[in-house]
């Protein structure tokens, strides 16, 4: 595992232990977070914050880490009391440190009737 794979597998144990002081610590100073699916950005700070405040009981499970060129990307299974969830992340970093991340949200839903035919 690489030093930045290192990074991103403390962030998800941290985040599902509830160890927020600790996660700040991987982040550059001017870091920044994204959510294209919302169209919403944030700092560190924030982040950290809505994690911290999500709604409901959630269990995180880190499926994949691995490194793609200078990037690493994760995939992360998300377990609420209502919904079961995917965030794919694109970490980008600079001297050891996230200076961005990307995070695409995708949920875990039945197969469409239209699409069903085709199984």
């Amino acid at each position: 595992m690489t030093p930045e794979e290192k990074t991103v597998h403390h962030l998800w144990r941290w985040m599902g232990e509830g160890r927020w002081d600790q996660i700040a610590e991987l982040f550059s100073e001017n870091a920044k977070i994204y959510w294209p699916n919302t169209e919403e950005a944030f700092d560190v700070s924030t982040y950290i914050r809505i994690n911290q405040h999500y709604p409901g009981t959630w269990l995180l499970t880190e499926m994949d880490i691995q490194t793609c060129d200078r990037d690493v990307v994760s995939v992360v299974k998300i377990e609420g009391e209502n919904a079961v969830l995917f965030a794919i992340s694109f970490f980008t970093f600079k001297a050891g440190k996230i200076i961005t991340i990307r995070e695409y949200f995708a949920e875990n839903t039945p197969i469409p009737d239209w699409r069903k035919k085709d199984q």
